[in-house]
This record gives C-alpha cells, sequence and structure tokens, in this order.
C-alpha cells in the first residue's frame, strides 16, 4: 500500500508520472491481485505514454506466477496486458502475442 500512496505523491504533487509509474509498478510485483491498482497503474501508464511498458511489467510478474492455483492470476494479468497494448499502445501484434499466452495458460479463453 505505501507504495502505491508514494505513486499518487509523485504523480499530484510533483508532476513526476515515469516515478509514478515505477513506484505503481514495483507494489503490483508486491500484490498482483489488487484490482483497483491494477486499473489505476494501466491509467497513469495510458497518461504517461507506456502502456507496453505496464503491459510488459504485468507479463513478467505474470511469469514469476509459478504455482498451479496462480493460473487465473496469472491469466487475468496478462490479459490485462494484451488490453493494454492493443487499446491504448494500439500494438496489435504485441497484444496478440499477449492474448495467445492467456490461451496457452488454458485458465481462460479470449475472444479477440
Amino acid at each position: 500500500r505505501v507504495l502505491f500512496d508514494q505513486a499518487t505523491l509523485l504523480e499530484r504533487g510533483k508532476g513526476d508520472l515515469e516515478g509514478a509509474l515505477a513506484a505503481r509498478i514495483a507494489g503490483l510485483e508486491i500484490t498482483p491481485d489488487a484490482r483497483q491498482e491494477l486499473d489505476a497503474t494501466r491509467a497513469l501508464a495510458k497518461r504517461a505514454g507506456a502502456s507496453l511498458r505496464f503491459a510488459s511489467a504485468l507479463e513478467q510478474i505474470a511469469d514469476k506466477l509459478r504455482r498451479k492455483e496462480d493460473a487465473m492470476l496469472a491469466s487475468d494479468l496478462l490479459f490485462r496486458a494484451g488490453a493494454a497494448a492493443e487499446e491504448d499502445a494500439e500494438d496489435l501484434g504485441r497484444a496478440t502475442e499477449l492474448y495467445q499466452r492467456v490461451e496457452t495458460l488454458g485458465a481462460r479463453s479470449v475472444d479477440a
């Protein structure tokens, strides 16, 4: 929670979008299932022009989730990464790669 609060201070207090994004991504590494923070981080990444950085960060976090019971969370992170790449960065190639990884995990299906 501290990292997310720090991100808010960096963004609102100093206008430091890059620093705020770095703090939010660090927070997601600790609590990757924080849905509200995932949404806020994606919005910040879009404002900062760093949607592909956000997508890559989510992919790396998903890659660290190795337990079988983490498959749904990993799929959700990869799906969110794909959505950011597709909708925010308009990079359909990258989005397709990420959506294919979701399908490979088999925890959810993607209609893209």
